[in-house]
């Protein structure tokens, strides 16, 4: 799990962004996060989920895992139009891992960029490092090679849109010592 790795690896604390509600069926909130660390329904039967469980319970406990929530995350705007309390949160951040094709088009401004834009470039604004995972599932793509785009058109026509594809992009404001 992504969280416990972090966790285990970071020296600062985690900081999960929830939505303040459901817009799609696979968000989160914090209400949902809570329950799933804390009522017995979710109570997992491996004894590695169990395990898993707890160091995510303790990490509550101790400040090193917390929820935040932000009015921002439900609404359709692009990364740099960040709320100014937003974007002083995230700048602080060691790294910031968006996942999702509606995260990685608000990082893009949900824009048909050429494709060989490097996506450093187009989120040079974002206030900390980003690193965006995403299943293709709409059109908006950039970082790509030179060529790139021709092979997989060739090969897959619907290759933007059909999800069997992914990628991982690195962008955002890097600072020494970070």
């Amino acid at each position: 799990m992504l969280v416990d790795a972090l966790l285990s690896t970071l020296a600062a604390p985690v900081v999960l962004h929830a939505k303040v509600h459901p817009t799609f069926v696979s968000d989160v909130t914090e209400l949902d996060l809570r329950a799933f660390l804390y009522e017995s329904r979710f109570a997992p039967r491996s004894s590695a989920a169990r395990a898993l469980l707890e160091r995510l319970r303790a990490a509550m406990s101790t400040g090193t895992l917390r929820v935040s929530s932000h009015w921002f995350w439900n609404g359709p705007e692009s990364l740099w139009d960040l709320p100014p309390e937003l974007g002083s949160e995230l700048a602080g951040a060691r790294i910031v891992i968006s996942k999702g094709d509606a995260n990685y088009r608000r990082a893009v401004g949900d824009a048909r960029w050429p494709e060989t834009t490097p996506f450093s470039h187009v989120t040079a604004s974002f206030p900390a490092p980003l690193l965006a995972l995403r299943t293709l599932k709409s059109d908006p793509i950039v970082g790509l090679a030179p060529g790139a785009v021709a092979a997989l058109d060739r090969a897959d026509p619907a290759w933007r849109v059909n999800g069997r594809r992914g990628v991982a992009s690195l962008g955002g404001v890097s600072s020494p010592g970070r």
